[in-house]
């Protein structure tokens, strides 16, 4: 993951799960370890490119609230999510 700047955003370079683990409990920790990390980082939104073929992360991501932007402007092979990212919750 990363921040990009102008405007900030927090960028997810790849969520990668070895096939068994998959819509698993590790897969919806993985998101909220990124979502953490954006939020932490106090940037908005989150951005991740996906393969508009892949509708298995297609559905994860859009159960999560990302939406489709449709072809990454410079790599249209490849289409571009965007995600609110959540505030952190203060403990405190």
């Amino acid at each position: 993951m990363q921040i990009v700047e102008e405007p900030p955003i927090g960028y997810v370079n790849l969520f990668y799960l070895v096939p068994e683990m998959r819509s698993s409990v590790v897969a919806h920790a993985l998101h909220a370890y990124a979502m953490a990390f954006c939020a932490g980082q106090h940037v908005q939104p989150a951005r991740l490119s996906v393969s508009p073929t892949n509708q298995r992360a297609i559905s994860f991501y859009q159960i999560h609230g990302w939406c489709d932007m449709g072809p990454r402007p410079e790599k249209e092979e490849v289409n571009l999510m965007e995600c609110v990212v959540p505030e952190l919750l203060d403990d405190n």
